[in-house]
């Protein structure tokens, strides 16, 4: 049987600045499916989104950090924004063990927001 994961990645993104969150280092290789992206009421689309496979877990204290954006791969812009509603960001990608998921968020907006993302996994055997 397959092991599914959901990697909740939560925290709150200060007025125009950025914050990084990261999961733990999987130790199994695993299959990316899907990021549902929670979007608070007054985000306005001035809070930036960006899902990150990395193979380390150090989050920078300014700038992207290091890793595979995985929405650069087939689009122009490699964010989502949103205001008041879920979006869902289906990516299905193979990673090896040792790697991790992080959120990055670009706050444009002068009032401190909410990141809520959830990732799903599934272990690859």
């Amino acid at each position: 049987m397959t092991k599914k994961y959901s990697i909740p990645l939560h925290g709150t993104v200060s007025a125009n600045s950025t914050v990084s969150i990261s999961s733990s280092l999987f130790d199994f290789p695993f299959r990316f499916l899907k990021a549902r992206i929670g979007f608070p009421p007054g985000s306005h689309r001035k809070v930036q989104i960006k899902i990150i496979i990395s193979s380390d877990t150090a989050n920078p204290s300014t700038g992207v950090p290091h890793g595979h954006s995985l929405l650069s791969l087939y689009s122009t812009t490699d964010y989502i924004v949103g205001d008041d509603e879920s979006v869902d960001v289906l990516y299905v990608g193979d990673f090896p063990p040792r790697r991790c998921i992080k959120v990055y968020a670009n706050n444009t907006d002068g009032w401190d927001h909410t990141v809520d993302v959830v990732c799903d996994i599934e272990e690859i055997t």
